[in-house]
């Protein structure tokens, strides 16, 4: 009864621990990664982006699919429409895609909260930077 006891304490308690999902690090070219955790426990999703320390960086989100032809735009880089934020060494700015070669569109509500910007992590001339909000902000985009 007591090993029964024991066992069940357990699996609850590992199961607790699964209430956290990530992305784990994704590479975005030689000097760029990001990583996506989802916590559902307090229902807030935490951003770490590491890039360069003298350049602004950003982050897409969506799909990046070819446009079948006779179609010019759809989901890919930059597409009118894609969620994107960015880096601009001050800030992390939330905005949409207004298409190719055009400045995105900020959002009126940036609902990303910083939690810490570190230089030389995790090389020299690297910053990671880490935003944290919570998964329903009300904004629809």
């Amino acid at each position: 009864m007591k090993l029964k006891i024991t066992l069940l304490l357990t699996l609850l308690s590992l199961g607790a621990f699964a209430q956290s999902k990530s992305t784990g690090n994704i590479a975005l070219g030689a000097s760029m990664s990001a990583n996506l955790t989802l916590n559902n426990t307090t229902s807030t999703v935490t951003l770490s982006l590491t890039g360069p320390t003298d350049r602004w960086f950003s982050l897409q989100f969506g799909s990046f699919t070819t446009p079948t032809p006779p179609a010019t735009s759809g989901g890919g880089g930059m597409a009118s429409g894609q969620d994107v934020v960015y880096w601009n060494n001050t800030t992390l700015v939330d905005a949409r895609h207004i298409g190719v070669g055009s400045a995105p569109t900020v959002d009126a509500t940036n609902n990303w909260t910083f939690v810490s910007s570190v230089d030389n992590s995790p090389a020299p001339g690297q910053r990671t930077v880490v935003f944290t909000r919570p998964f329903n902000t009300g904004d629809v985009n």
